[in-house]
């Protein structure tokens, strides 16, 4: 919840935006919990909650070694090449 911030849409529609159905699941779990509060805080007993989920940017590319996460700081900032050299960094 406190990476997806739940958006109210009209007076009786929340909308959670998530980005997979394990997600979703979790929020189903904890679902019961979630409406008391929410019922409570918004002081509406008439609520309900949709799920939304959020698609993956294109070209999005996950980086699992050292290098492949050098690649992509040094997309952001090509700098560091000049720092990695200028200090010979290795960085296996």
């Amino acid at each position: 919840m406190k990476n997806h911030i739940p958006v109210i849409m009209d007076e009786t529609v929340v909308l959670l935006k998530l980005k997979n159905r394990m997600q979703a699941d979790e929020i189903q779990k904890e679902k019961n919990s979630i409406f008391i509060y929410l019922k409570t805080q918004l002081k509406n007993a008439n609520l309900s909650l949709e799920i939304e989920f959020l698609k993956e940017e294109e070209g999005t590319t996950k980086a699992f070694t050292s290098s492949d996460k050098f690649k992509l700081m040094m997309e952001k900032n090509p700098s560091l090449l000049e720092l990695k050299n200028r200090f010979d960094l290795d960085l296996g």
